[in-house]
């Protein structure tokens, strides 16, 4: 909202600078396309229902108009996006995964993905119509370290001897353990391992310890594992 006031002279009338334009020859400002944004980003909103939301609080706006200010704003941003992928690239572990989507075609709906690729400070989604190894291999490039994902082939361009080692994900390898249990009860001896590492964790996470010296050392490992037994029995 732009600010007038009248001279002191009473004849003519001063008004303040407007606020910043987000765009040239835009009626909206920063924070009103962020607050739209983060409706459909954080709350998963649709722009046809943020309008009518809008429009009842006295904001008259068109879905489409927020659709424009939405990639707009994406095109201001990308710069931003580029260097978060620049730093996940740089960072010694990192955690990847891949979703399938549903996206507009012509008449009809088509297959995407979305993937993830997480760090400890940082997150960072890329949108693909494909589930190739093309995206991690664009994203992490020839970046050494640890990459933590599931046995999907599309990381292997990146998990060589001469980028990153893979490292397998814990949860999807209980989950095979146990879907073999009912056919192979020996498989109760590799769940009873795993469940000894996610108690070890649990301890740690609890005392604020985790990464340190003592959560490392195999004596912590085999102490959680002695008071697992003697509450279990």
């Amino acid at each position: 909202m732009q600010h007038s006031a009248r001279c002191s002279c009473g004849s003519c009338i001063v008004s303040a600078p407007p606020p910043p334009r987000v765009f040239e020859g835009g009626q909206y400002g920063p924070r009103f396309i962020a607050h739209a944004i983060v409706a459909k980003c954080c709350d998963a909103m649709p722009l046809y229902r943020h309008a009518g939301r809008l429009k009842r609080e006295g904001i008259p706006i068109s879905p489409k108009t927020l659709g424009d200010l939405f990639h707009r704003f994406a095109h201001l941003l990308e710069p931003l996006h580029r260097r978060i992928l620049e730093r996940i690239a740089a960072e010694p572990v990192v955690h990847g995964d891949e979703t399938r989507i549903q996206v507009q075609a012509k008449k009809k709906t088509r297959r995407a993905w979305m993937w993830v690729f997480l760090t400890h400070t940082f997150v960072a989604y890329v949108f693909s119509a494909s589930r190739s190894g093309k995206t991690p291999s664009r994203v992490l490039g020839s970046a050494s370290g640890t990459l933590m994902v599931d046995a999907y082939t599309g990381y292997n361009e990146v998990c060589t001897p001469d980028q990153r080692e893979r490292g397998g994900c814990l949860a999807h390898g209980r989950r095979k353990l146990f879907d073999s249990l009912r056919n192979n009860p020996a498989m109760q001896r590799g769940l009873d391992l795993i469940l000894e590492v996610y108690l070890v964790e649990h301890e740690a996470k609890e005392r604020d310890i985790v990464g340190t010296a003592e959560h490392l050392a195999p004596v912590f490992s085999w102490r959680v594992a002695v008071r697992s037994a003697d509450r279990q029995a």
